[in-house]
This record gives structure tokens, C-alpha cells and sequence, in this order.
């Protein structure tokens, strides 16, 4: 779906670039589709990468895109987050996503996950202040909060 919508948002910031990271059985079809939208030239398929590597490049880009279909939580949001990135969700999970507020929230089609890609770009100011408000979302799952909440749940359990 991402890919799809690459060619609109290039139509509006001709100098975007898109970096695929991870690798799976779809990786080789991606990379062919991307010759076949013509653009090849604004993609780049790095498959595997180490974690201090994709802590750099989570640092490095303007803003984090993770279109799914059904996605109950959603580690790379709060890593998205912890480095202080705006992100574009669609709606199948991120509960924790607000739409506006500390990330975009579309739907699961390349119409529309080119509009929140391009919002952001159009307002990166505004971009700067969703992700730090997602940087402020993410530390509320620390493990000692986590660790906090479990411990509340079975207290609870045990009070019955």
C-alpha cells in the first residue's frame, strides 16, 4: 500500500525518499513494482537492518510510515516515537495513535496513506509536535510502567 502511494506524493515533493527496511517474502515483488511506477529512483530496499543502524535512520528521516491491515500493537510506532518522529497509522489497531494529536491516523488504501504522508510534509513544524507527543505517548510503556500496571491486575485478582 505504501508503495503504491509513492507515486503521489512525488508528484507533490519530487526530492521525497522512501526507505523500505526489513526483509520478507514480499521484498523481491516490491522492488519490481517500484521499476514499474517509475519510482525506483526515490526507493531504496534495505532489507535487515542492525538496531543501531535503524536507530540512526529512524533519527534520520522526517517521519515514519506503517500502513497495515491488521496490526494489534505496533512496536515500530513507539520506536518511531522514542526517537521523536511524527507517524502515519492506519486505522486496523494503533489504539494509541491520535489522530492529530501524536500521529496521523488513514486508511488502508494508497489514496489515503499519501494524504497523511503529504500533511506532514506540507506542516513539518506540525510533524516536530506530533512526534514529540508521540516521544511523550511512548515513554508511558516503559517497563516499569508495564511492570506498574501488571502488578495493579493481579492485586486486583488477588482482592477477590
Amino acid at each position: 500500500m505504501l508503495l503504491e502511494a509513492v507515486p503521489s506524493v512525488l508528484a507533490e515533493f519530487p526530492d521525497a525518499k522512501f526507505f523500505f527496511i526489513g526483509d520478507g517474502y514480499m521484498r523481491g515483488d516490491l522492488e519490481h513494482r517500484a521499476w514499474e511506477l517509475g519510482v525506483q529512483h526515490a526507493t531504496r530496499f534495505l532489507g535487515y537492518v542492525l538496531d543501531g543502524d535503524l536507530t540512526n535512520f529512524y533519527k534520520a528521516c522526517d517521519m515514519v510510515c506503517i500502513p497495515s491491515r491488521n496490526e494489534p500493537f505496533g512496536i515500530v510506532a513507539l520506536e518511531a516515537w522514542a526517537a521523536g518522529k511524527p507517524i502515519v497509522v492506519t486505522h486496523n489497531g494503533f489504539d494509541y495513535v491520535w489522530h492529530d494529536v501524536n500521529g496521523l491516523k488513514v486508511y488502508d488504501n494508497p489514496n489515503s496513506i499519501a494524504w497523511g504522508i503529504k500533511s506532514i510534509f506540507s506542516d513539518l513544524e506540525k510533524g516536530r509536535w506530533m512526534g514529540s507527543n508521540g516521544r511523550k505517548t511512548a515513554e508511558g510503556f516503559s517497563w516499569d510502567n508495564i511492570a506498574r500496571m501488571t502488578k495493579g491486575v493481579y492485586e486486583e485478582i488477588l482482592r477477590w
